[in-house]
Parts: C-alpha cells; sequence; structure tokens
C-alpha cells in the first residue's frame, strides 16, 4: 500500500511538470506564393534589367532543362508492345508493365484476337499506355 502510494505521488508530480507529455509533430511552414503585382516593377519607376528565373530558390541550376522536360511530359504517352514469356498471364504482364493488375483488362481490349487462357510464347502483344 505504501509503495502504491508514493508511485502515485510520482506519477502526479511527472504529470504536473510534463514529463509524459508527447511532444507536438514538428510542421513545414510554406510561405503562400507571391502576388503577381509583388513581381511587377511599381508604376512609373525605373524597370530594372535583371532577370530572375522563374525557378529561381527551387535547387535549379543555370544549365536547367526545365522547358525539354515540360515539352516530354505534355505528348501522350505511347502503347508498347510485348512479348509473351514462358510463364506469363495477361495479370502478370499488367503488374509488371501497368502496376496493377486489373487493368488485364485493358491489355486484352488492346488484343482481342488473343486467348486470355493460352497466351502464345513469343506472340508480341499491344500493352496500352499507363
Amino acid at each position: 500500500m505504501k509503495r502504491f502510494v508514493i508511485l502515485s505521488a510520482v506519477l502526479a508530480a511527472l504529470v504536473s511538470i510534463g514529463g509524459c507529455k508527447k511532444k507536438a509533430p514538428k510542421v513545414a511552414v510554406v510561405a503562400p506564393p507571391r502576388a503577381q503585382h509583388d513581381l511587377m516593377p511599381p508604376a512609373g519607376g525605373t524597370q530594372t534589367t535583371d532577370t530572375v528565373p522563374a525557378n529561381a530558390g527551387m535547387g535549379a541550376t543555370d544549365d536547367d532543362t526545365s522547358q525539354d522536360t515540360a515539352t516530354a511530359q505534355d505528348a501522350p504517352p505511347q502503347a508498347q508492345t510485348y512479348t509473351i514469356q514462358k510463364g506469363d498471364t495477361l495479370w502478370s504482364i499488367a503488374v509488371k508493365l501497368l502496376g496493377d493488375g486489373q487493368r488485364w483488362k485493358d491489355i486484352k481490349a488492346a488484343n482481342p484476337s488473343l486467348d486470355e487462357k493460352k497466351l502464345p510464347i513469343g506472340k508480341a502483344i499491344t500493352i496500352p499506355p499507363k
């Protein structure tokens, strides 16, 4: 009984001084984007010739190829071909190439003459874009 009272007192002391509190998670604070008028020179003022790249402060370098990658990302994804291997199923091909076994139906739709129960080894089939 005496131990219980002592332990209760110690526990109450720890709680009261914050020894048992959970620490609050650290949260990253992100500044809101600046308004367009903050970026424009003042009306009637002198305009400077200093240019700042649109991606300044984002870890980009002077030889950044963001324009090249933007046009590559805008292009629609292309269908690809796959040669059926021994042991393949439409499900395993869909998982391997499309990341989702449920997309086996998309492969079947792209290859309507294909018998999903008897896949011919060595046959090239069309795989729809991701």
